[in-house]
């Protein structure tokens, strides 16, 4: 929950339409980690999406935890923010939520 006194990027533009997914993240410069917020409305069509990340640093290597799934992978700053973060629907009305936090050697 600390993550939500960070920066604040809307990944999406703000919509109130069924159709349309929406996300937001909200990342710690100082400390280089945060999360990621994703909401799949029931009568979207699409079954996957990608939300470029900011503020990230681009040489960064970032190990990211899906909360859905458990699963967790490292990723490099320049491939999430510029291929971005793939997100896939599970269920026709589902959410996602991502923690990232950067690697240090």
């Amino acid at each position: 929950a600390h993550c939500q006194y960070g920066d604040f990027y809307p990944l999406t533009p703000y919509s109130r339409d069924e159709r349309e997914w929406i996300g937001w993240q909200f990342h710690l410069p100082e400390t280089d980690e945060g999360m990621v917020q994703v909401f799949m409305r029931p009568e979207s069509p699409f079954e996957t999406a990608l939300f470029k990340l900011q503020g990230l640093d681009d040489d960064g290597e970032y190990t990211i935890k899906d909360y859905n799934t458990g699963l967790s992978l490292q990723v490099k700053g320049a491939e999430l923010g510029s291929a971005g973060l793939t997100v896939k629907r599970r269920q026709k009305l589902d959410s996602a939520l991502y923690y990232y936090r950067r690697i240090l050697y």
